[in-house]
């Protein structure tokens, strides 16, 4: 019974991860992103996702050499972050927190952008384990670009799209589409609205 709640807890961590928004640094330089997910026919969601696929499938690492995120595997200063993320301090000099909640009081992971490391995103439970760890091809506020996500182990779990800080296309690991994320509402393939997050300004 110990491990099916460990388990439940980590996959219910995963999706969450994936529906992550940390404060923005900057505006997007892109263009204002147009929504088409709910008008556009199953067919026309259908290449749109097989074009997202093969875009970031194409050249992806399964596996990932865990050196690459070995000093981060503790945080060392757990403490004081939770007692930033407990007190709405989430946009420090040096650092950005995001804090995920149970029953809205009770915090078992977040988030860490580092400003010297803006390639990578740090996902720790209430412990300050590291539990995922994200790989941007580029700093996290220059859109658009691809993240691919792995676990403590190095394996990969999910890669995402991001074309703006509010919308991405999301992929599980075998490849299979999550979700197309807009704004505060994530919607399956088709366009129906699976799960919704919390936008912080």
């Amino acid at each position: 019974m110990k491990y099916t709640k460990i388990i439940i807890i980590s996959l219910f961590c995963f999706f969450l991860f994936n529906a992550i928004q940390l404060p923005a640094t900057s505006k997007v330089l892109t263009g204002e992103v147009s929504f088409d997910w709910t008008f556009k026919n199953q067919e026309e969601r259908d290449k749109t996702i097989n074009y997202y696929y093969n875009l970031l499938f194409e050249n992806v690492q399964k596996t990932i050499d865990t050196k690459e995120f070995a000093e981060n595997k503790k945080d060392k200063d757990r403490n004081l972050n939770e007692y930033f993320i407990k007190n709405n301090i989430l946009s420090l000099q040096d650092r950005k927190l995001t804090g995920f909640y149970i029953f809205k009081k009770i915090l078992y992971c977040y988030a860490i952008k580092y400003e010297n490391k803006k390639k990578n995103i740090y996902y720790y439970d209430a412990m300050g384990t590291l539990r995922y760890f994200d790989i941007l091809e580029k700093p996290y506020n220059e859109y658009p670009y691809k993240a691919s996500q792995y676990d403590a182990s190095g394996k990969l779990k999910g890669v995402t799209y991001y074309i703006a800080e509010d919308d991405q296309y999301a992929f599980k690991a075998d490849g299979k589409f999550y979700c197309r994320w807009y704004q505060d509402k994530c919607y399956d393939k088709k366009a129906k609205v699976i799960i919704t997050r919390k936008i912080q300004e």
